[in-house]
């Protein structure tokens, strides 16, 4: 670990920069890096709230989840807000980034209480910017067919995951497609692959109690 942060560089215009602060971000264990860095303080803050025999606010804090610096923490009775500039370095600022009391954004989900119940939907902060972003592949370019049509299926798959209604999972794949044909895609072939996914992919999808190969879905899609 030591040796792949101390020898970050980066060549721009005959130069040869060596990256001094942080940890090297766009290489495959920068992810590991931040997590590992950052587990290091949540397991040493807790470790002291249970040597000092402050149990309830240890337990409190293991409510929380986080993902490199994205955390969100369950029933923690104002907890962690209190106790996280204690237990983090200077580095890790934190942002709240609730909706409501009862309603936040968590990595791709929206996450809300109803009724005494969670609910959770997709999110996408680049639906926040006031610009267009191209986040799925563009037949345009040059780049293989087969294998971008794939990634329709296995957008299909992640939709059903992170949706808990039919609803919300038909605006998403809709969305979806609309992007994928101003992108190169063949209608045609996207409801072979939509197909092919509902029948691959029961399991994902069963929870919702409607079948998605009826037409009141599938024409809503495309």
């Amino acid at each position: 670990m030591k040796c792949v942060i101390d020898n970050s560089y980066i060549y721009f215009q005959d130069d040869v920069y060596r990256q001094v602060v942080g940890i090297p971000m766009g290489t495959n264990c920068a992810p590991y890096f931040a997590n590992i860095f950052l587990h290091v303080y949540e397991y040493d803050y807790i470790s002291k709230l249970i040597r000092n025999n402050d149990i309830k606010t240890a337990t409190h804090l293991s409510r929380m989840f986080r993902y490199q610096d994205d955390c969100i923490v369950f029933n923690d009775e104002g907890d962690f807000n209190e106790h996280f500039i204690l237990m983090y370095p200077s580095e890790m600022s934190i942002k709240c980034t609730n909706i409501s009391p009862a309603k936040t954004t968590f990595l791709d989900l929206t996450i809300s209480v109803y009724r005494g119940k969670y609910k959770h939907t997709s999110y996408d902060k680049r639906n926040d910017f006031d610009f267009n972003i191209v986040n799925f592949p563009n037949l345009y370019g040059n780049i293989p067919k087969g294998q971008s049509y794939g990634v329709f299926i296995s957008q299909l798959v992640r939709y059903t995951k992170i949706n808990d209604n039919v609803k919300d999972f038909i605006k998403d794949a809709k969305n979806m497609v609309m992007k994928l044909i101003n992108q190169g895609f063949d209608k045609h072939i996207l409801k072979i692959k939509y197909l092919q996914f509902t029948h691959k992919y029961i399991g994902a999808w069963y929870k919702y109690g409607q079948d998605l190969n009826f037409v009141d879905c599938y024409t809503s899609i495309f």
